[in-house]
């Protein structure tokens, strides 16, 4: 009887060990974070299920799209795989919760200074929902899958569900299957590069050379440069928020400035009174949507009207940043005050003739 025991005392303590080496080892491995962005609470309870699966081959993470810097852990390589659900609110937007959270993707994707290479060997998947009567239908989940691509992460299962369909939970099902079939394991990623498709036909009228026009920046590249964040300033200047205010806003680590000169970064505003450039560089990280000219041959904005607008531009910039997670209230309060000026956006600011 006691070599019984001993042998079922022995069984156990080797079934105990057997739990924990794999435990730890799943615990070990890079998690895989699920994260919803929610307007019912449907996306939740998805993103709950696809957890629950997920969880019994790795350690997952579940996170509300409205927490502080969502995208923190997964662009400082803390975390490789990420399992996106998203509901879709009024016109095609993502949830009021995750609406910061959509844009700062959005602005990591178009920034140069990221790079197309950002997420390269990360991999993803995507849920969206929403209802296919509204020509918006799940445009929040579509913008957040594009973004990620661009940045280089591979997608590895991709599904929009439309609830007012009968297969939903069929769709889900196979969605889900397929994400973790893919995700179970940390297998090498080969990113198959988004092929590009071909390019819209310019208009002669847009096509000049820059110097051929009076005017500076044609309607195209003002429209191009919008959507990287620039906010225009009279004909040929503009300022746009620098990551690194946004940065020291949320009390993290400030630029070069502030390293060696000790400029704090949220207070310091980055502006240009001259939008083109005097040569148009191969190697340029700009992507060239700025105009190029060799010498100044437009109108010139009064040099006060840049100065006092880019302030007033910079610091309506910064109120939209209340409430924004992670950002200290007594560093956003002393943002209002430009203390310091980086001539540093796209364009040549030695051009503008009254600089």
């Amino acid at each position: 009887s006691v070599v019984v025991v001993v042998g079922a005392v022995a069984m156990l303590v080797a079934v105990a060990v057997v739990v924990l080496v794999r435990r730890r080892r799943r615990e070990a491995k890079p998690a895989v974070v699920v994260m919803f962005a929610t307007t019912r609470g449907r996306a939740k309870s998805l993103a709950q299920r696809a957890a629950k699966r997920l969880s019994k081959h790795r350690r997952v993470v579940v996170m509300d799209a409205k927490d502080a810097d969502p995208w923190e852990a997964l662009f400082h390589k803390e975390v490789r795989d990420l399992v996106l659900v998203m509901s879709t609110a009024e016109g095609g937007a993502a949830p009021a919760t995750a609406r910061r959270a959509m844009a700062d993707l959005d602005e990591h994707s178009t920034d140069f200074r990221v790079g197309a290479a950002a997420l390269r060997g990360h991999r993803f998947a995507v849920l969206g929902l929403g209802s296919s009567a509204y020509v918006e239908f799940c445009l929040a989940a579509k913008a957040a899958d594009k973004s990620l691509r661009k940045l280089g992460a591979a997608r590895v299962a991709c599904e929009y569900l439309d609830d007012s369909s009968h297969d939903e939970d069929e769709k889900f099902e196979k969605w889900l299957s397929k994400t973790t079939a893919a995700l179970s394991r940390e297998s090498p990623v080969v990113v198959v590069p988004e092929r590009k498709k071909p390019k819209k036909r310019v208009p002669p009228s847009e096509s000049k050379d820059v110097e051929d026009t009076a005017v500076m920046v044609t309607r195209r590249q003002a429209s191009s440069l919008t959507k990287e964040g620039y906010k225009l300033i009279g004909t040929h200047s503009a300022v746009k928020m620098c990551r690194w205010t946004k940065h020291q806003l949320r009390g993290r680590g400030g630029c070069y400035k502030h390293t060696f000169y000790g400029i704090t970064s949220y207070q310091c505003m980055e502006a240009t009174p001259s939008l083109a450039c005097a040569n148009k560089c191969v190697f340029c990280w700009r992507h060239h949507t700025n105009p190029v000219g060799r010498e100044w041959k437009w109108h010139t904005d009064d040099p006060i009207e840049i100065v006092d607008k880019a302030v007033q531009l910079h610091v309506g910039m910064i109120k939209e940043a209340k409430g924004v997670p992670g950002v200290i209230a007594e560093r956003w309060r002393a943002a209002h005050t430009v203390r310091h000026c980086a001539l540093s956006l796209v364009g040549e600011p030695i051009m503008y003739p009254r600089i």
